[in-house]
């Protein structure tokens, strides 16, 4: 029997994934295929010509599958690039996304200009998920702890291991409960960071399925107008915070101004800035001295 050669599995793989309507379907074979074999992108093994051995052809096949069904390329993978880190992802974690970099380039900045010359900067990064927020903030400011809290057992094991793969576990403490609830009750931060549940009740049914149908719910949805784990949130973060201090949140792309109104009712002053494709997707809140350049309500 003629073993199966790149090209040829390729150019199947890409036409299956482009008829069960997966974006980018070149590059996402190429990806799973790379996957299959066990190689980078660059490894001559995924030169056209070469041949590909029967189990790997069977394990490739079963990948493409997969993410023909729409399940998340990172959950197949088991990885996900996010800030330069490669970071490991479960089904029960979001997949880290380009959204909530701007949120932690955002927090970063904000921290900066509010605690310049700090020795030691005190972060709590809320509803953890994976970790990306705690460790991309830990390799950014060197001066940073971070305490991490979830809900969810699963979720706080996965960060915990992404917080070993980049060296940042000496530095993050992972707590097990509901938003500021586990942290000691002493503990007075220079920042909280959340990319909360946002998602509003109505909609559920819009959204992409790779995201419906994989991702943790509790992760997402947050009661008929997508904001209540965040008003909860903003309830109690200004008696955690130091004075000056940052509150950074991630949020849908409808709600900055609603939820810059629920910032300013608590006493902070508040920016939004703009993600990649022009929406205000995260809130910066200070307790005093937002400065007055920079992102400003409505622009970015």
């Amino acid at each position: 029997m003629t073993p199966v050669r790149v090209r040829d599995a390729l150019r199947a793989a890409s036409a299956r994934l482009a008829a069960a309507g997966v974006g980018d379907p070149a590059r996402e074979a190429r990806w799973l295929l790379a996957h299959a074999l066990g190689v980078p992108l660059s490894d001559p093994a995924l030169l056209p010509d070469r041949p590909l051995p029967e189990e790997v052809a069977g394990a490739f096949w079963r990948a493409v599958e997969r993410r023909a069904a729409r399940e998340p390329l990172a959950y197949i993978l088991g990885t996900q690039e996010f800030m330069g880190l490669t970071l490991r992802v479960t089904r029960d974690v979001l997949v880290p996304r380009a959204d909530t970099a701007v949120l932690v380039e955002a927090a970063v900045e904000a921290l900066r200009e509010a605690f310049p010359g700090a020795t030691e900067l005190r972060v709590a990064d809320v509803g953890t998920g994976s970790g990306c927020i705690a460790v991309a903030i830990c390799r950014l400011l060197p001066q940073a702890r971070v305490w991490a809290t979830d809900v969810a057992p699963a979720a706080l094991a996965v960060a915990r291991e992404n917080a070993a793969s980049v060296g940042c576990a000496g530095r993050v403490t992972f707590l097990e409960g509901d938003l500021l609830d586990p942290l000691p009750p002493a503990l007075r931060l220079h920042a909280i960071v959340s990319n909360p549940p946002y998602v509003a009740e109505d909609e559920w049914p819009g959204l992409m399925p790779e995201v419906r149908e994989y991702e943790p719910r509790q992760a997402l949805l947050a009661g008929p107008d997508g904001l209540a784990v965040i008003r909860r949130l903003v309830a109690g973060a200004p008696e955690r915070l130091e004075p000056g201090g940052v509150l950074a949140l991630e949020v849908g792309y409808r709600q900055a101004e609603a939820v810059l109104a629920l910032l300013r009712a608590r006493g902070l002053e508040a920016a939004a800035r703009r993600d990649p494709a022009g929406h205000l997707r995260a809130v910066i809140g200070r307790l005093t001295g937002w400065p007055r350049r920079g992102p400003q309500p409505g622009g970015g």
